[in-house]
């Protein structure tokens, strides 16, 4: 998973300059909130990572103010990250986002 994780985040890394200042900052407090929930987190097997790494993205998306990005860039955001979306609890968190967000 961890190896998953600096690939999408150095995506978003590599992409910033397509985004607003104001889509960035929300990106960086993404970025953040997922290493500092990540981080402290008890792995105990790969399934347990799956759904940990997969709530998180909920819980850092809604806690960083992804819901007020404009649209046009929330489909940006989503379309670097689109690959993830083979992944069932990936795939079910970006859909939780999405409808949180109602757009």
């Amino acid at each position: 998973m961890p190896e998953k994780g600096d690939y999408y985040c150095q995506k978003y890394e590599d992409s910033k300059s397509q985004f607003s200042e104001r889509t960035q900052k929300v990106l960086v407090a993404i970025k953040t909130c997922l290493h500092e929930k990540l981080q402290g987190a008890v792995l105990e097997s790969c399934q347990q990572a799956d759904e940990v790494f997969s709530k998180s993205h909920v819980d850092c998306y809604l806690e960083s103010g992804f819901c007020q990005v404009p649209f046009l860039e929330k489909i940006k955001i989503f379309k670097i990250g689109y690959r993830m979306l083979n992944n069932k609890n990936i795939y079910e968190a970006f859909n939780a986002i999405k409808y949180k967000c109602l757009f």
